[in-house]
């Protein structure tokens, strides 16, 4: 039977604004009941409170169309099913849905890297309706976008420009990466140009949101060594950003998180590649090497998808059941 490398969340609740994961040797997360549709599967996560209520965004990629979209779940615990909502959909990949609230509005920035784009939408309606409000990037091959801020107030946008052939190093593009730095204003424009102020494959890549813990800035970065994309996560302490200085924290691999995740499949974790919290959780993503039983159940289910793809499902049903078994 096919296999292919999926993602599932993880969440873990915490007890005090100084719980973190790293602060335990018994630290446990437990995946996250989302329902998939048997199409999906999920990664990037991002939190964001409202209104007594958890809501986690990510990536949805969907393993028919082959591209991401961005949906949402509200936090259930327990092993309770939560339903999946798309919410935005390109004709290109969307992933990395970095949610926060800037003047009373309410921002998404996804990774738009496939369309040569860095772009900023708006909630015109929580969690449900977004519409694009500005591009901040253009002609740029970006992905993984963060804004850090520092104790004055002075913002940036830190953006992950990638390679489109080779890499110095010979690893994936995915992998190597430099971190660019550029000025934003206090209404989220880009005021001047990029600085390069990292290059590499361990922990260049962003991970997650930054963020200030007792008067500290932290940035969280993905380890992706030996062309092993996302392999497991970097904690940096950010020293100042004009000009930008960091120093590495800690290296966290993945096979440390599979001693620490309560899973539903029970296939080995070969990468956890992003980090978030909010006041009441923390959240990883994490992958595995799963068995691909999508295409069947499709023909058998009443899931609506495009009369092309499903055409094409039912027309090839044969092949593909034979290329499942194989």
């Amino acid at each position: 039977m096919k296999t292919e490398k999926m993602y599932s969340i993880a969440i873990r609740r915490r007890e005090s604004p100084s719980d973190f994961f790293w602060n335990h040797e018994d630290f446990k997360f437990e995946e996250l009941n989302i329902d998939c549709q048997n199409r999906y599967w999920l990664a990037d996560p991002f939190l964001f409170e409202k209104g007594g209520k958890v809501y986690v965004f990510y990536e949805a990629f969907d393993l028919i169309q082959r591209k991401g979209k961005i949906g949402y779940s509200i936090v259930e615990e327990n092993g309770r099913k939560m339903p999946i909502h798309i919410v935005l959909e390109e004709p290109y990949h969307l992933s990395f849905p970095n949610v926060f609230e800037h003047d009373g509005d309410i921002y998404l920035m996804p990774e738009t890297c496939d369309n040569d784009t860095v772009k900023l939408f708006k909630a015109t309606s929580f969690p449900d309706k977004w519409q694009e409000d500005r591009i901040l990037l253009s002609d740029t091959y970006v992905c993984d976008s963060i804004i850090i801020q520092d104790s004055h107030d002075h913002q940036y946008l830190l953006a992950n420009e990638m390679y489109r052939d080779q890499t110095p190093n010979g690893n994936y593009i995915s992998c190597w990466v430099k971190n660019v730095c550029y000025p934003l204003s206090h209404q989220l424009d880009v005021v001047g140009d990029g600085v390069i102020v990292a290059e590499g494959d361990c922990g260049i890549r962003n991970a997650g949101k930054a963020f200030q813990h007792e008067g500290k800035l932290y940035r969280v970065g993905q380890n992706s060594p030996n062309r092993q994309y996302g392999k497991g996560l970097a904690l940096f302490q950010v020293e100042s950003l004009a000009p930008y200085q960091e120093h590495l924290l800690w290296m966290k691999d993945c096979d440390l998180f599979d001693r620490h995740i309560h899973k539903f499949e029970h296939d080995d974790i070969i990468g956890v590649h992003t980090y978030n919290f909010c006041q009441q959780y923390e959240i990883i993503d994490f992958s595995q090497i799963r068995k691909w039983k999508f295409a069947t159940k499709f023909l058998k289910s009443k899931t609506e998808f495009p009369d092309r793809v499903r055409g094409f499902l039912v027309g090839h049903a044969k092949q593909i059941k034979r290329m499942l078994v194989h």
